[in-house]
């Protein structure tokens, strides 16, 4: 796995009225801008995603939407894709 972000909280603080299911389906275009070289993508899982951060210190960030990231990347998951 390349390093990425998993998301694991959806926030409706911004627009209550939204479902995950409609977050999900317009995918991308939730946010303004992605930073260069950034892709979104999503991936339903057919098992629990354990992380393991590099050094055992977890990466953690919030969109402009208070949504929640972890960093990931080789070695940090148990995920194989």
């Amino acid at each position: 796995m390349e390093n990425g972000l998993v998301s694991w909280f959806f926030s409706k603080l911004l627009k209550p009225q939204i479902t995950y299911e409609q977050f999900v389906a317009a995918g991308a275009g939730n946010f303004k801008k992605l930073p260069p070289g950034w892709k979104f993508r999503l991936k339903t899982l057919d098992q629990d995603l354990v992380e393991r951060p590099a050094d055992g210190l977890a990466t953690i960030m919030a969109d402009e939407h208070f949504n929640v990231y972890d960093k990931t990347g080789p070695g940090m998951t148990n995920y194989k894709p």
